[in-house]
């Protein structure tokens, strides 16, 4: 019987956390130190992020781009590593997940999951240990950036959100080049810094924080623009909790003239349809940040396509998932996808008819 990588990804899902236990005890019986040097907190860890790796891999197998699970595993790799965990134990980790897939799914699977298996083998040694920097001096704003989270990371909350108002006030900085040459970059390279293991969670969150606030200092200026009768849905789909990204384009939608209804995190297919239909929404504009929330993505967008009231409602997608594959918005179901909220803008009008 031939199995598809679809229905792989399926059987992956539904026994992911089962699975990860498997491998989780190979591991350790296999490398009995493991216990003595992690210890039982340790050992909890190493079962989530061996969960982790096979949601990614579900996601990845499901629209059949291995790039995905290698990218992903890149992306581990360095942050383990800055955690003091080697790269041998992850390739360990690996070798043991394919031999609990094999050993839990049907026959047939193994040739298919054989070549993410072995791209992640052959790729993962030349990954970098270290992720390099978003923020690169080859900026007219390199010094702002670069003391902006100067201030965030000492925890200058005034210090920083007056940095900007007063480089906005003497125009070395729009509205718009605020948030697509300061704020972003800045919020990438907190979230490196956070991968790296140089900055907490808490920090991470104080400096979200603080970017929305000084994001909220400019709303009386985004709601004066003149109107331009076009209305657009924002939101991350349901249990994507990274909401920043979704915020900055309601913000430059709004500048540029759209009225926008901007739902927040992880917003549930059932809620976002209904909204977008009330709104009578020209685009609903989706993001997800981790791979292996494709799912939720794609049932939002079906639950928007069967609501009668969105007939007119175009889907714009965005994330590192569209990055990395520019084809797999058209595998979910969407219309368009935009790499960055300066292309959002430019997109949103054209599917609106109005660019």
């Amino acid at each position: 019987m031939t199995v598809s990588p679809a229905t792989i990804a399926g059987q992956i899902r539904r026994l992911a956390g089962t699975l990860a236990a498997q491998v989780v005890a190979r591991q350790f019986r296999q490398e009995p130190q493991l216990q003595q040097r992690y210890g039982d907190l340790g050992r909890e860890r190493c079962l989530q992020d061996a969960h982790f790796h096979f949601m990614y891999l579900a996601s990845a197998l499901e629209y059949a781009r291995p790039a995905l699970f290698v990218d992903y595993l890149g992306w581990a790799k360095c942050l383990l590593i800055q955690r003091g965990i080697p790269q041998r134990d992850l390739e360990a980790n690996l070798k043991n997940m394919a031999a609990a897939l094999a050993d839990t799914l049907p026959a047939g699977s193994s040739e298919i999951l054989r070549e993410y298996f072995e791209r992640a083998a052959s790729q993962l040694p030349a990954m970098p240990e270290e992720c390099p920097s978003f923020l690169l001096p080859i900026s007219p704003v390199a010094n702002l950036r670069q003391r902006y989270l100067q201030l965030l990371l000492a925890g200058k909350r005034r210090d920083a959100v007056q940095a900007i108002l007063d480089a906005v006030q003497r125009d070395e900085l729009t509205i718009e080049t605020s948030y697509l040459d300061v704020f972003q970059p800045v919020q990438y390279e907190v979230g490196r810094l956070w991968q790296m293991n140089r900055i907490t969670v808490a920090q991470e969150h104080f400096c979200t924080a603080v970017t929305q606030s000084v994001m909220s200092q400019f709303y009386p200026r985004l709601f004066a623009s003149p109107r331009a009768g076009r209305r657009a849905v924002i939101a991350s789909v349901g249990g994507d909790l990274h909401e920043i990204g979704g915020r900055m384009v309601a913000d430059l939608l709004e500048l540029n003239g759209w009225d926008t209804s901007y739902l927040g995190a992880s917003t549930p297919p059932e809620a976002l349809a209904p909204m977008a239909g009330e709104q009578d929404a020209q685009v609903a504009a989706l993001s997800i940040t981790m791979t292996y929330h494709l799912p939720q993505l794609r049932e939002a967008i079906a639950a928007i396509r069967a609501e009668p009231r969105c007939s007119r409602a175009r889907v714009l997608v965005g994330g590192r998932p569209f990055l990395l594959e520019p084809e797999l918005w058209r595998e979910v179901g969407a219309d368009a996808f935009a790499r960055d909220g300066r292309e959002a803008v430019v997109i949103a009008n054209e599917l609106a008819g109005t660019p």
